[in-house]
């Protein structure tokens, strides 16, 4: 410390300078840091999540998660897999060292299912997630009325658009709203009649509703793409398809009930009692928390305006603990300057030098 109070005091305006260039990089490098509260990590796992509806979870182990084990074997640096099966679901992790380039492997597995798909069992498509610190929600909002399905479809016209659309934001999504689902409930007396069973509904969904290409069509020097099908968008487009039986077409609602019902909810939310949905906002990987979290927040006022007397109440931000735990930093980097400068001033015991020194 003698050495430095000497060197300090002999090149004052050295040190001045010196003092003055190091602050002003420290601000302007403080100011560029990424406020975060848990450091972006890549987690060297991935999961393969294949859906296998109706299949028992001994059938999934078998016709699915070995099938997709074994693939993956074949995978360069797979330390190992483990596989889980329930019903009409199978979930596979394949586990990596760390400082495994993640995407390459993501791309090597896609390769390595692909090569079993054929084997796999129709309907069962897999797909591979990478898991990443990044995806978890940086704000969760949850918005309350009095109409909560109605409430669902103005949040994905209105508040979920303006929301992505901030510079930061990666999604914007809603939870808790029961989705349409069209329900088929068929008479099997009814279709007894006709010589048939359940198990002619099926295709008859399959086989409609599907635009594809019959290629081009040359009419007087143009080339115009012809389009074979259409696509099915209402509830009576459905129950008007014909099933084909030996007395001839028949309306698939003359054989069955067919409606419009609700998806069962996977999800739940409640504030102060009344039933809420909730918005679960991300970022993207190189956006300031904190930044994002306060452009989102300023829109909310606006938003709320738009929804006709909605209630949107934050219930979780990750941007207040960072700020609390950077200012914590900063009180304690003023104390710890403060009682350096004391210790100084009582071992050189000269208020000038002790400022230069500082």
């Amino acid at each position: 410390m003698h050495l430095l109070a000497n060197l300090s005091l002999k090149n004052r305006a050295l040190i001045a300078l010196v003092t003055v260039v190091t602050a002003v990089f420290g601000t302007i490098s403080f100011g560029s840091l990424k406020q975060e509260l848990i450091p972006s990590l890549e987690i060297p796992q991935l999961a393969v999540i294949t859906q296998y509806p109706g299949a028992s979870p001994e059938v999934v182990a078998q016709d699915v998660t070995g099938v997709l084990e074994q693939a993956l074997q074949t995978v360069p640096g797979l330390q190992g897999t483990s596989g889980t099966s329930s019903t009409g679901f199978s979930l596979v992790m394949a586990e990596f060292a760390f400082g495994t380039d993640v995407a390459a492997v993501e791309q090597k597995m896609n390769q390595a299912i692909g090569r079993v798909r054929s084997f796999l069992p129709e309907g069962a498509d897999p797909s591979v997630l990478a898991i990443s610190l990044d995806e978890f929600p940086i704000l969760q909002i949850a918005v309350s009325a009095q109409d909560t399905d109605a409430l669902a479809g103005r949040l994905d016209e209105i508040v979920v658009p303006a929301i992505e659309r901030v510079d930061g934001v990666g999604t914007a999504a809603v939870a808790g709203a029961a989705g349409p689902r069209v329900s088929i409930t068929p008479d099997d007396a009814a279709l007894a009649g006709l010589g048939l069973t359940r198990a002619a509904v099926a295709p008859l969904l399959v086989s409609h509703g599907i635009v594809t290409s019959g290629g081009l069509l040359e009419d007087d020097g143009r080339s115009l793409a012809v389009q074979l099908g259409s696509r099915i968008v209402t509830l009576e487009e459905i129950a008007a398809l014909p099933l084909v039986t030996q007395q001839g077409p028949v309306a698939l609602d003359d054989v069955a009930d067919v409606e419009l019902t609700s998806d069962p909810l996977t999800s739940y939310a409640l504030v102060d009692g009344v039933r809420a949905l909730t918005l679960n906002i991300t970022k993207l990987p190189d956006a300031n928390t904190v930044e994002v979290s306060q452009a989102v927040r300023d829109l909310l006022p606006g938003l709320a305006a738009q929804l006709d007397g909605a209630q949107l109440d934050v219930l979780v931000d990750q941007a207040p603990y960072i700020s609390e735990s950077i200012s914590s930093l900063a009180i304690e980097g003023g104390l710890g300057l403060v009682f350096a400068v004391v210790v100084i001033l009582l071992f050189l015991r000269s208020a000038r030098a002790t400022l230069v020194t500082a």
